[in-house]
């Protein structure tokens, strides 16, 4: 995991101590919000063990669905407060397109209830005397979660669980310099920034429902040039031995 700040805002995890060093606050809540899909919790859950092994206060927070199909093993040396907000649907889903307009009209109302309450608590906190601050990464697959913090003065920033890579080329077809379905395979070779030079078998596939898939992959950078900061999933190298 690497951190691209994009601004010299002082991150609100930091204070500055009398000497002029720097500490780690204990008034700060951060709200890891993950997709609840085993591909994106990982990544987050991990993300949220690293932070609280550092002495943050974590809330790792995802659907209740995830109960009926993942199991989250937290042991309590993690100190991490898992909470679950509500994505039970009502209506019958017929199609894809359905699901994900239901997820987010549904999910993003528990979310909103979620930070609605966790900051009242916040205000009547007697913790130190300083009100709790909450600072929330959200998976950036949910880019409105970003809209749904700020309506309630909170600070947020997407976590991309993807590859770099991946998320070079989605973020490509976003900006309408790549289309993906228009890359026959006879090109042979496909040329993006910052990547070395594709095959067209590299590029991503989505083999059902393509176009609804693409524009819920493609749609999570509709946050990225709004965030502040952004979080996302890579490594160093890799091991010398397996």
């Amino acid at each position: 995991m690497q951190l691209h700040r994009k601004t010299k805002t002082q991150p609100i995890m930091e204070n500055t101590t009398e000497n002029g060093g720097r500490k780690l606050s204990s008034h700060v809540v951060l709200v890891v919000f993950a997709y609840p899909k085993h591909g994106h919790m990982s990544p987050m859950l991990q993300f949220a063990k690293r932070l609280a092994s550092k002495g943050l206060r974590v809330t790792f927070l995802t659907t209740s669905s995830v109960n009926q199909t993942l199991q989250i093993n937290l042991i309590p040396s993690y100190q991490i407060d898992l909470q679950f907000i509500s994505d039970v649907r009502t209506e019958a889903i017929l199609s894809l397109k359905d699901k994900h307009e239901s997820f987010e009209a549904v999910v993003s109302k528990s979310f909103g209830d979620f930070l609605d309450g966790v900051l009242r608590t916040a205000d009547n906190s007697d913790y130190d005397s300083t009100p709790l601050r909450y600072f929330v990464v959200f998976d950036s697959v949910m880019p409105w979660a970003m809209d749904v913090a700020a309506e309630r003065g909170v600070d947020s920033a997407p976590f991309f669980t993807e590859s770099c890579a991946v998320n070079q080329i989605l973020n490509q077809v976003y900006e309408g310099s790549l289309c993906l379905s228009s890359v026959p395979p006879s090109v042979g070779a496909v040329s993006i920034p910052s990547l070395p030079v594709l095959e067209v078998e590299d590029l991503p596939f989505f083999p059902y429902e393509r176009e609804v898939v693409m524009n819920f992959m493609v749609r999570q950078f509709s946050s990225f040039k709004k965030a502040k900061w952004i979080f996302v999933n890579t490594f160093d190298q890799l091991e010398m031995k397996v």
